[in-house]
């Protein structure tokens, strides 16, 4: 995990961190895993996200004009948003936990995610380089 001061500065580096937003740090990363273990990673790329009562796994397809398979556990009704240093790009719509993000420019990259019904302050994932 990253230490709250070094993500404070991140976020107010990018000026992309909407006010009221929780962050989902990133907890698993399949490139770095394959990487610590000396192998090539076999399968698309895996990111798993996550902060108390929510994880957020990512599955990410292509090279340059990627499709982001994005699940919450637990399941929930919500839009995700790519947030990206550029400002705001592709979102879909998650009613049963899972959805698809595609035409995903490669590059620093942050998903957004608001619940459906309005409850509950949105959170977004932690920036990773796509």
């Amino acid at each position: 995990m990253v230490p709250a001061p070094v993500r404070d500065d991140a976020v107010r580096a990018t000026g992309l961190h909407p006010t009221g937003v929780g962050v989902l740090d990133l907890a698993y990363d399949s490139l770095l895993d394959a990487a610590l273990r000396g192998r090539a990673p076999d399968g698309p790329r895996r990111l798993r996200f996550v902060r108390p009562g929510l994880q957020v796994t990512v599955d990410v397809a292509g090279t340059a004009d990627l499709a982001l398979g994005v699940r919450l556990s637990p399941p929930a009704a919500v839009t995700v948003q790519l947030l990206h240093p550029a400002g705001r790009g592709a979102s879909a719509t998650a009613t049963g936990g899972g959805c698809v993000l595609r035409g995903v420019p490669a590059g620093l990259s942050s998903l957004l995610l608001r619940r459906l019904d309005g409850t509950g302050a949105p959170v977004r994932t932690a920036w990773v380089l796509l």
